[in-house]
């Protein structure tokens, strides 16, 4: 899978390299689509406050579901809201880590280290992939646009 990162804000040295490859183009003759219009691209940004152990986690724990779970090409924007509070006080984040997946939509948040694989596929209203996995069941999210994990 790929990813692109935009670094506008400063990122902690730690996440600066988290993701570095760009999403493919489909076609290479038709006219390439931005990652803003396309509507088959996942669109995440994942706000952190600083270099702490959440925050570590959360990221450590993302790269491995967005590498073995996620099978769609993907963005994602990392923001430390230590940095860049505006962005923070914009998105309404009042706790971090967390992700917000911003299309396609429903839009989502969840909160939490994202250390709960199935929770978190469930919170973005993605397929879990993983034989390890447990499949069906209720929606962990309940419905709602926030899921801690």
């Amino acid at each position: 899978m790929s990813a692109i990162v935009t670094d506008s804000p400063p990122l902690p040295p730690g996440l600066a390299n988290a993701f570095t490859t760009a999403v493919p183009r489909r076609n290479s003759e038709a006219t390439p689509l931005t990652m803003m219009d396309d509507p088959d691209v996942l669109r995440l940004t994942l706000y952190v406050a600083g270099r702490t152990p959440r925050a570590e986690r959360a990221l450590v724990n993302l790269r491995r579901i967005v590498e073995h779970e996620l099978h769609m090409p993907f963005e994602l924007d990392i923001i430390d809201v230590l940095e860049r509070p505006d962005l923070a006080e914009d998105a309404l984040i009042l706790a971090t880590p967390t992700l917000v997946k911003e299309s396609p939509l429903p839009g989502r948040r969840l909160i939490g280290d994202l250390s709960d694989t199935h929770r978190v596929m469930a919170g973005l209203h993605l397929p879990a992939t993983s034989p390890s996995e447990p499949a069906g069941g209720s929606d962990p999210a309940g419905g709602s646009d926030e899921v801690r994990t």
